[in-house]
């Protein structure tokens, strides 16, 4: 089945009751009912590892200030989608569009699909190397920051690389 059909995304997470447990922390996140869903997010066994999952971990610790868990968790799904192999999505003109509006407002720090990051892992990889940089600007390390400016090529980043 494709990436979009229900037998996917249950083997990303090792079963429809572990995928149900994801789904449902993606709406509480969507939601604002962040602590409902960093209970749902960590209830997810390890050994079935995604980027998504660890990125929306994140994202509940940066919601509750804890930037230094938050930035742990960055990383690891950073990692997570270096072992994915790119599926080298076209990216017109609409597409740098779209993510130049994406990246001034933040949008790259809602939660993450995990279907979305299992068939797109090089974008998913932009999402979580930008939340990365949020991340470590708000626990003042702003050397690292700027290390991962630099590696955003890209017209759509330019902004981003400004304000670092």
């Amino acid at each position: 089945m494709d990436f979009y059909g229900d037998k996917k995304m249950d083997s990303a997470f090792g079963g429809e009751e572990l995928s149900s447990l994801f789904e449902s922390a993606v709406r509480n996140m969507e939601a604002g009912r962040f602590a409902e869903a960093l209970l749902c997010l960590m209830a997810l066994r390890e050994e079935n590892e995604t980027p998504a999952r660890r990125f929306n971990l994140a994202l509940c610790y940066m919601k509750a200030e804890d930037y230094q868990t938050a930035v742990s968790h960055l990383e690891k799904a950073l990692s997570l989608t270096k072992k994915a192999s790119s599926r080298g999505a076209v990216r017109g003109e609409a597409y740098k569009t779209l993510r130049t509006l994406e990246v001034n407002t933040e949008a790259y720090l809602a939660p993450m699909d995990a279907v979305f990051s299992q068939a797109f892992p090089a974008e998913a990889a932009e999402d979580i190397t930008m939340a990365l940089i949020h991340g470590y600007k708000k626990c003042g390390l702003l050397d690292k920051a700027r290390v991962l400016v630099a590696g955003l090529s890209g017209p759509e980043f330019a902004a981003l690389r400004e304000e670092i």
